[in-house]
């Protein structure tokens, strides 16, 4: 009688078998032997998420402690409201130093909590990072160490420091395509990368901005700001710098022009390409 052991089994296999277990039935097997444990630890550790509401704090003891538990770990959120202790950070600073095999990364904390990042470690396949943090010296050095990087989030706060002096090299996120966050921060990342989506946070109040935020590498194709702005200045200026755009939205918080007709933008008023769609809201209310 043919039998076949376990430990004959691709990986591959094992994996997609664990994939559909519930968790509670994943800590069982990790408990049956060596090889088992193995196997369900890359499945109980590849997507970890630590929100108030799931109270699993815990688990950062475990990834500081253990990296080879860390480097299953392929996205890594968590979202805490409230300033923590000092010995908090220590750990999340351990545990992300140890996820080196991470694809995506959201952290929300408190916004002066950048100095987690801080460590050597190279993340060559995270592809996307989304934080609260503003754009500092601890973030930029991060950034330097994750070249994969293609949809980038930042805080809207500004850095306690003058950012003028932040300085992101060439080399650093050279394959961005999608930025979230305050224009301040858009115009330092923007050139020499092809980003081709701009979503922004902080309130344009001069139109001179949207010349300083077209001088990516590719074309930008998405962009979504708010502006104090009247629509049709807004909508005349981007027209001229960002001629490949497919969607935009924007909202304002000046009074509203109601001679602006979005339709109208695709023929006789703005010069915009027919393809050209206005995302829902065009603008809103001055009071919002």
């Amino acid at each position: 009688m043919f039998t076949m052991s376990h430990s004959s089994f691709p990986p591959e296999l094992l994996d997609s078998i664990c994939s559909l277990l519930l968790p509670a039935d994943l800590l069982s097997l990790a408990s049956a032997n060596y090889t088992l444990s193995a196997v369900a630890q890359r499945t109980l550790y590849r997507n970890i998420s630590i929100t108030p509401a799931t109270s699993n704090l815990s688990v950062l003891n475990t990834l500081a402690a253990r990296p080879h538990i860390a480097t299953h770990v392929r996205t890594f959120s968590i979202t805490v409201h409230h300033e923590q202790p000092n010995p908090f950070y220590t750990l999340l600073a351990k545990a992300l130093e140890q996820m080196t095999e991470l694809t995506s990364l959201t952290i929300f904390l408190d916004v002066d909590a950048s100095h987690v990042l801080n460590s050597d470690a190279r993340y060559l396949n995270l592809t996307s990072f989304a934080s609260s943090f503003s754009f500092d010296s601890h973030l930029v050095d991060f950034l330097s160490r994750t070249p994969a990087v293609v949809d980038l989030q930042v805080g809207s706060t500004l850095p306690s420091n003058d950012q003028s002096e932040i300085n992101l090299p060439p080399t650093s996120i050279p394959n961005l395509v999608r930025f979230t966050g305050p224009y301040h921060t858009a115009r330092i990342v923007v050139p020499q990368r092809p980003i081709e989506a701009l979503f922004l946070s902080q309130v344009i109040s001069d139109d001179s901005i949207f010349a300083q935020l077209s001088l990516s590498k590719s074309n930008i194709t998405i962009f979504d700001a708010v502006v104090s702005l009247g629509l049709l200045p807004c909508v005349t200026a981007i027209s001229q710098v960002m001629p490949s755009l497919h969607y935009l939205r924007l909202m304002t918080v000046a009074p509203l022009d109601e001679h602006f007709d979005p339709v109208r933008c695709h023929s006789s008023q703005i010069p915009f390409p027919n393809r050209l769609t206005f995302l829902s809201p065009v603008s809103l209310p001055t009071a919002f």
